[in-house]
């Protein structure tokens, strides 16, 4: 390989310890893996990303006496890139679909280096230096690693350690804290021997901070020594997640925070209580804290619930046949995830189920109509609400029976007819209620696309980027709305193309692909 100019001072580095076949390393598979083309959560290529605003390039000491220099290279949003990829084959997931996110700046494909493979399994360091400050991304994504690395990356803005795996030792939180400019954190689905029991203090220099995820990073069970309640210092905080982290109810702290959306799942044996309401903040729309053994806690009526705009569900133990009454309190509901790991309709008896009740739940309201007004007056959370019951990354969630079409006696506006199968009444609800569901996709087309991509005949779209009322929303499944419109697309890039195509915001673009990256999607 040819080698850049040398330069004399090194802006940014992190050494890597790893005692592996190869660097990166996919957990569990050789570099020679070859990923089946169906879209899946294990079907991904993963990687190690860096990120600048300016040019440059990285040593890389691969610690076998190997060297090498690679130059960051410009993508299509400006900055300049260098990925690292676990397996030694150039596309992401399906051979057949889009390679990788990134584009160049010519629009065609940036392919991430390959793994560096080793003659031995052995404790190794790799070490890579910089040319120029890293002030960007610094994401392990799905990488294995021996010991947390040494980071001496004080510029970054983004930190994400995703699907990832540490074989030895704990996350030494003070080598993150020296990151003050950090905007974005996320440590979501990272397998690690220990959690943190504190709070870590240097965590609060960091001013600037605007997302925080920490699955399964804490656990704050001795709440009294934990001291968990000081992240209400950040008062620029725009996103929260502290799921799996033993919260044991609503705090006021929560309340302290811009924050509108709050995550604080945690296990079946330490449910939070919300049975005070009250404790959530005006301006708080999205309190998510239902996990596997939930109940539906029937008693959640009144205070404060007329605030949430978003619910979230994944439990396969809920019941389907008996649908909270707070449904009808929560006047400002506008999207009900129920697709989260493809748990909460995974049998057919459930997902039928589901649809009957949800159906004469609604029409059992004294308020409903076919308009965004109740017939009290007041907003119909019924009218134009979205059920996102499917992930293609988690594609267990079945689809309800029967055939999409009006029932008899159906009039668009006027009729609901006579439905007589569930995909009848989602029919009814999506088209005189302007409902939007989100489905598996019919049995049919899906075995004809997996066909054809194992032929190798046709590139998988397997996003709906989807446009109603002038917002974009992205699902993957078969998106029931006869009223929005429907962009099929393959990767990040492709969809912000469409949006500026169509002068839309892609901001829920980038925080789609944000929450598959830390294994939220």
């Amino acid at each position: 390989m040819a080698f850049l100019a040398g330069y004399d001072t090194v802006a940014s580095y992190v050494t890597f310890i790893v005692n592996e076949d190869r660097f990166p390393c996919y957990d569990g598979k050789g570099a020679d893996y070859i990923p089946d083309p169906i879209i899946s959560a294990d079907a991904f290529n993963r990687s190690l990303r860096f990120s600048t605003r300016k040019p440059g390039f990285v040593d890389v000491d691969w610690g076998d006496g190997t060297k090498d220099q690679y130059p960051l290279v410009k993508v299509s949003d400006g900055s300049y890139r260098i990925v690292f990829r676990s397996l030694d084959i150039e596309y992401n997931k399906n051979p057949d679909d889009t390679v990788w996110w990134y584009k160049k700046e010519d629009g065609s494909q940036y392919i991430p280096i390959p793994p560096h493979k080793y003659s031995d399994i052995r404790r190794r360091e790799v070490t890579m230096r910089f040319s120029n400050v890293i002030d960007g991304e610094f994401n392990m994504d799905g990488i294995v690693l021996h010991e947390f690395p040494i980071t001496n990356l004080p510029d970054i803005t983004y930190f994400a350690v995703a699907r990832s795996v540490l074989k030895n030792g704990d996350i030494p939180y003070d080598r993150i804290s020296k990151s003050v400019n950090l905007r974005n954190i996320q440590m979501g689905a990272f397998s690690h021997s220990g959690v943190w029991s504190n709070w870590p203090e240097g965590f609060l220099n960091m001013k600037n901070l605007r997302y925080f995820g920490c699955n399964s990073v804490f656990n704050f069970g001795d709440d009294p020594d934990s001291n968990w309640r000081r992240f209400s210092e950040w008062k620029n905080l725009t996103d929260f997640n502290f799921n799996w982290c033993n919260i044991p109810s609503y705090d006021p702290a929560f309340n302290s925070i811009p924050a509108a959306g709050i995550n604080i799942i945690s296990d079946r044996n330490n449910i939070p209580v919300f049975d005070e309401v009250d404790k959530v903040g005006d301006d708080k729309e999205s309190v998510t804290f239902m996990a596997s053994g939930s109940s539906w806690k029937q008693d959640l009526v009144g205070g404060k619930l007329n605030k949430i705009q978003r619910a979230y569900c994944s439990s396969s133990t809920v019941p389907v046949d008996d649908l909270p009454d707070y449904l009808y309190e929560i006047r400002e509901f506008r999207v009900w995830n129920l697709r989260d790991g493809g748990r909460f309709i995974n049998t057919q008896e459930r997902a039928d189920t589901f649809v009957n009740t949800f159906y004469d739940k609604m029409m059992s309201w004294d308020y409903i109509t076919m308009s965004q007004t109740a017939s009290d007056g007041n907003r119909n959370q019924f009218y134009k609400l979205t059920l996102d019951l499917y992930a293609a990354v988690a594609p267990t969630n079945k689809r309800p029976s029967g055939v999409y079409q009006a029932p008899d006696g159906f009039v668009k506006g006027v009729s609901n007819g006579n439905p007589t199968t569930p995909m009848e009444k989602v029919y009814v609800l999506t088209n005189n209620y302007g409902q939007t569901w989100v489905l598996a996709p019919a049995p049919a087309s899906k075995a004809a696309l997996t066909r054809a991509s194992r032929a190798g005949k046709t590139r998988i779209a397997p996003f709906v980027l989807g446009v109603k009322d002038g917002h974009v929303s992205v699902f993957s499944g078969d998106v029931l709305d006869d009223n929005m419109s429907k962009y099929n697309f393959a990767d990040k890039y492709e969809a912000i193309d469409i949006c500026n195509d169509l002068g839309l915001d892609s901001s829920p673009i980038v925080e789609y692909f944000r929450r598959i990256e830390e294994g939220e999607v």
